[in-house]
């Protein structure tokens, strides 16, 4: 009877098992339960963001003679529009983009041109739902308007009068080169040249008033120069200058031919000159060199006058060739400002525009003459007070900007961000919700990885392919630092499109160093980023990734830092992502993948966000992006309160 017995027993509590209820783990939340949960502080974090970013304006990137053009967001339109502001600090609209574009109403504003004759300008758009950039060209005193459509369309813009040069880029094939003559309807674009390197990005530049515009050619090995003779539009001949170069490669048009920044054979940058011949120049004339250790971040024609802008270990300053002296000067800037110059088409050789960038407030500019070393603010903007940004050195090595709310060093929540990948730098710009984090007693740091560009082609060199994992093991330097050296309270993580992949990684290797994370339109499967060529970047992806089907080494590298294939180290803490409903570049199914990956090591509430009709860029308007950013705010503000 025993045995029986024990057999009904188990019998018994099997059929109790299998009448119970299963739960299956959640995947992931959806992120409109923040707002469910906490409306009232939604509300409160939407108004203070509706308020910090009213009358914010961008820099078009030109002046026109005496004119300052620039954009400015209007209400409730997915599009900025263009004002100008003449000598007297008036304002008055120049082109309300929004009614231009209206027949694109799911268009993103890639790049604005202003031509020289400060009527007609040019706008790159990227409709939806195709995300294929087109050019439209609108005539503001005629109100006409034409477009032009290319494949791949890269970059387009005035080279002089009635030109409009456009370089394409597509996936794994060669970069090509167009024209198109407006006089007045814009001509059909006219192949001119075909960059064979598959691995070459090309850009176009030129100078008013010039019979040549110049290319540049860039791959990761090396990098050229080609003239273009624009004497007769219907003969357009393009023809070397240099070859070559190491990359990158800085440049600009002068006098009557180009000028470029190499490094010599100490890693000093001197600045050689080409003319435009069509006698090949191997070696330029060297006119002046910059200070050792000097990174070049731009150089720039303004009126004959070349502006470079260097950074020299943490700081970012300003220099100036005169046309008349020939010898480089430094540009006065004031305290805390990151200087950017401002594209000048003016007469006037004696004055230098630059725009004074910053995290706490939109951009402000300036005037410097060089006759009588005056200074002159030609438009204000209000910095917030009790902010302050300061860039310090981890082991005198790894750089790190930390935005703090006051001057006390006293820890506080802190959210860390990082990019590092295509030799990009995270400069200053105005972000609204980074201010409104600062108002609400948060610090921001932002760590300098390797794979950026802040120190030049070398760190990023040490960050890309099979040595990726490096860019991580900075951002894990950069978290244990702010965690160990009392300045934060909880370790926020945030990371953007290349940035997310990086931010993922080290989550998952260091889990237990941070609160939260954010990923924003995020790379998580680097491996089908370079590989499956449905998706629009592949070979581009594979020269900072590396190629895991022909280098043996990458791909073991590659299995080792990206999201999708590494190990996770533990439980995850809670993640807010987000990523736009039309997003190409990092669509939603890999989000979900590797949300459906780590599923065993959620701890945590994990928050997805699809962004309706979003982009990688972000939300279809500013207004939703507002809305978009709200809501993430309220994620950290609630997981700043917990426990």
């Amino acid at each position: 009877m025993y045995p029986m017995k024990k057999s009904l027993l188990v019998l018994f509590a099997l059929t109790l098992a299998s009448c119970a209820p299963t739960t299956t783990p959640t995947l992931y939340h959806s992120a409109e339960e923040i707002r469910t949960d906490s409306p009232s502080l939604y509300r409160h974090t939407y108004k203070a963001l509706l308020k910090l970013s009213q009358n914010e304006p961008e820099d078009v990137g030109i002046n026109v003679g005496d004119r300052t053009f620039f954009l400015r967001s209007s209400p409730g339109s997915p599009f900025p529009s263009i004002f100008q502001r003449d000598p007297n600090n008036n304002e008055s609209l120049f082109l309300d983009v929004h009614l231009a574009l209206s027949s694109l109403p799911l268009a993103s504003l890639e790049g604005v041109q202003i031509n020289p004759d400060r009527k007609r300008v040019l706008l790159l758009v990227r409709p939806a739902p195709s995300l294929q950039r087109t050019i439209v060209i609108i005539n503001t005193a005629t109100g006409d308007k034409q477009s032009l459509a290319v494949d791949a369309i890269v970059h387009a813009q005035w080279l002089e009068g009635d030109t409009v040069g456009i370089t394409t880029n597509r996936n794994g094939l060669p970069a090509l080169l167009y024209s198109s003559s407006c006089t007045p309807v814009c001509s059909a674009p006219k192949l001119l040249y075909e960059e064979k390197d598959p691995s070459a990005a090309i850009s176009i530049t030129g100078q008013s008033k010039s019979s040549y515009a110049f290319l540049l050619s860039e791959s990761p090995k090396n990098s050229k120069i080609l003239a273009i003779s624009r004497e007769e539009a219907s003969t357009q001949e393009v023809y070397p200058l240099s070859r070559d170069l190491r990359s990158p490669l800085f440049g600009t048009p002068y006098e009557h031919g180009f000028i470029s920044l190499e490094q010599d054979s100490n890693d000093i940058y001197q600045a050689n000159y080409r003319p435009a011949t069509k006698q090949r120049q191997q070696v330029g004339h060297s006119l002046f060199s910059l200070p050792p250790d000097a990174i070049p971040l731009e150089i720039q024609n303004q009126n004959g006058n070349l502006v470079i802008t260097y950074r020299l270990n943490t700081k970012t300053g300003l220099a100036v060739f005169r046309a008349n002296s020939h010898r480089l000067e430094p540009i006065p800037t004031p305290q805390h400002c990151t200087p950017r110059p401002s594209r000048s088409s003016g007469r006037n050789n004696l004055l230098i525009r630059y725009w004074c960038d910053s995290y706490f407030s939109p951009s402000s500019l300036y005037r410097y003459n060089l006759k009588t070393m005056a200074l002159t603010r030609l438009r204000h903007t209000r910095t917030p007070q009790m902010l302050r940004a300061e860039t310090l050195l981890i082991n005198q090595r790894l750089p790190l900007t930390l935005l703090s709310p006051t001057k006390s060093n006293s820890p506080l929540p802190t959210l860390l961000i990082a990019y590092g990948a295509y030799g990009q730098t995270l400069t200053p710009a105005y972000e609204p919700w980074i201010v409104a984090l600062l108002r609400n007693n948060f610090r921001i740091a932002i760590a300098h990885v390797r794979g950026g560009g802040y120190f030049g082609s070398s760190w990023h060199n040490d960050g890309r392919e099979e040595k990726k994992g490096q860019s991580i093991e900075d951002l894990l330097q950069a978290a244990t630092f702010l965690s160990k050296e009392n300045f934060s309270s909880k370790l926020f993580l945030y990371g953007k499109s290349a940035g997310g992949m990086l931010v993922a990684s080290a989550a998952q290797q260091a889990p237990k160093l941070f609160t939260a994370v954010l990923l924003d339109a995020p790379l998580l499967d680097v491996r089908r980023a370079t590989t499956d060529t449905t998706l629009p970047l592949t070979a581009r992806e594979r020269q900072e990734w590396g190629d895991p089907f022909t280098n043996l080494e990458v791909d073991s590298t590659m299995k080792r830092y990206s999201p999708t294939e590494r190990t996770t180290n533990g439980m995850l803490p809670s993640f807010y992502i987000r990523v736009g409903e039309r997003d190409k570049l990092t669509p939603k199914e890999d989000v979900v993948h590797w949300l459906s990956k780590t599923t065993p090591y959620h701890d945590s509430p994990m928050y997805l966000r699809i962004v309706p009709d979003g982009t990688h860029t972000g939300a279809y308007n500013s207004y939703n992006q507002l809305e978009e950013d709200a809501l993430l705010l309220t994620y950290l503000l609630q997981k700043r309160s917990e426990g």
